[in-house]
């Protein structure tokens, strides 16, 4: 991810694996990687009532909510600052690829039922669990509201190329088909 410019270590020469990663960075490397254009400053909060309009993360959240990618919280907030987990990485990174995600009916890890408090990211889990794109632990569980970690982030990405996922189309291991992710 080094040689692409997503990730770039820290000034002491290291690059912090384990460092949880927030909303805010992972927004910026998701645009990174995907290659995406970056949005002017307007001065404007995005409705966000967290938010500094002049912060260094505002160029990606700008882009990242025109492109639909992110939305922010209930109550008005984004949380830059606030550590990404897993369901929001998933849900956040499918969207920005472009991956058409299936509907889910099934029950993909025994921590995720598939209920109305899940059917936010139920779909997302489903998919990355039947493409390979993230694993559970030893015992069978997602941990959907674990933390992300920078190593986290960049495992995603290489996973998703390593499938030989790209912009250009999705994959539905559910009936073997590839299809565009555009209309």
């Amino acid at each position: 991810m080094n040689l692409k410019g997503i990730f770039h270590g820290y000034s002491d020469g290291s690059f912090r694996p384990f460092q949880p990663i927030n909303r805010a960075e992972a927004t910026k490397v998701i645009l990174l990687a995907l290659s995406y254009g970056l949005s002017g400053n307007n001065g404007s909060n995005l409705g966000f009532s967290d938010v500094d309009p002049n912060a260094w993360y505002m160029p990606y959240l700008r882009a990242a909510q025109a492109l639909g990618i992110i939305h922010g919280y209930p109550d008005g907030t984004f949380k830059p600052e606030k550590t990404l987990n897993r369901v929001e990485l998933l849900k956040m990174f499918l969207t920005a690829a472009g991956v058409n995600v299936p509907y889910c009916d099934s029950v993909p890890y025994n921590d995720t039922p598939n209920n109305g408090d899940t059917r936010w990211y139920i779909d997302y889990v489903c998919f990355a669990s039947r493409n390979g794109l993230m694993y559970s632990d030893g015992s069978g569980r997602f941990n959907p509201g674990s933390p992300m970690t920078r190593a986290d982030v960049a495992d995603l990405f290489y996973q998703f190329e390593n499938k030989g996922y790209n912009r250009n189309y999705a994959y539905d291991n559910y009936n073997n088909n590839s299809y565009p992710s555009y209309n």
